[in-house]
């Protein structure tokens, strides 16, 4: 999926999270949730993140580690350690989506590495069903952010 698709499908989950439970901090959970829905992409160095620490695209496979539950548990552990977990746990939702999406496209992902278990699906990245899902998250992000601030 493209970087829009993930970063709105993200917010869009994100509001119906918090749709029953308005929050001061919806700003800083929103960012952590973009934040965590482009990390994974950091292993390649043609995105937006990881043309900023190229190192890491030559050191991890795009699409294996990064895109693996074990990142979430790797980032959840950090969170324990540095007494973060709350903001943790924002960021490892937005990881999940990301995850959840790119196991929707024909690439797919292997999510229980070292298991070379795939999951795939059906969507091209970049393609018509990816331009689609983003106009959807989209408008109902608006939507959603325009009910919980009426």
């Amino acid at each position: 999926m493209l970087l829009r698709t993930h970063v709105t499908f993200a917010v869009f989950l994100t509001l119906i999270l918090l749709f029953n439970y308005p929050t001061a901090n919806l700003i800083q959970i929103i960012l952590l949730v973009i934040l965590g829905a482009i990390l994974p992409d950091i292993d390649t160095k043609t995105s937006k993140i990881g043309s900023k620490m190229p190192m890491i695209s030559m050191l991890f496979e795009h699409r294996g580690f990064f895109h693996s539950i074990n990142f979430i548990i790797f980032l959840l552990i950090i969170g324990f350690l540095t007494n973060t977990l709350l903001s943790i746990i924002w960021v490892c939702i937005g990881v999940f989506t990301h995850l959840f999406l790119d196991a929707l496209t024909k690439k797919g992902i292997k999510p229980f590495l070292p298991l070379s278990f795939r999951i795939g699906g059906i969507i091209k990245t970049g393609g018509f069903m990816d331009k689609l899902l983003f106009v959807i998250f989209a408008s109902f992000s608006i939507i959603f952010g325009l009910i919980i601030y009426s």
